[in-house]
């Protein structure tokens, strides 16, 4: 997606425009007043993975499960 986090994007309304919102659908106003657990779910419901491993909190590339590949050989 980005070299932006989930989080940074959620949190942000120019990155939001930027990397989500790029249609210019929301304004400030609608996006401050969103929740940011809502903000997030929105994010990760356009199919975008955690970019932190959840096993070790390494960069995982998205890749598939959400785990690096050192963790994921560990299961």
């Amino acid at each position: 997606m980005s070299s932006h986090t989930m989080e940074e994007i959620a949190a942000s309304y120019a990155l939001w425009m930027d990397y989500f919102d790029t249609s210019g659908i929301d304004s400030r106003e609608e996006f401050e007043a969103r929740p940011m657990a809502e903000r997030l779910e929105m994010i990760a419901a356009c199919g975008f993975a955690p970019e932190n491993c959840e096993g070790c909190n390494a960069p995982t590339n998205h890749a598939e499960g959400g785990r690096c590949a050192n963790c994921s050989t560990d299961e």
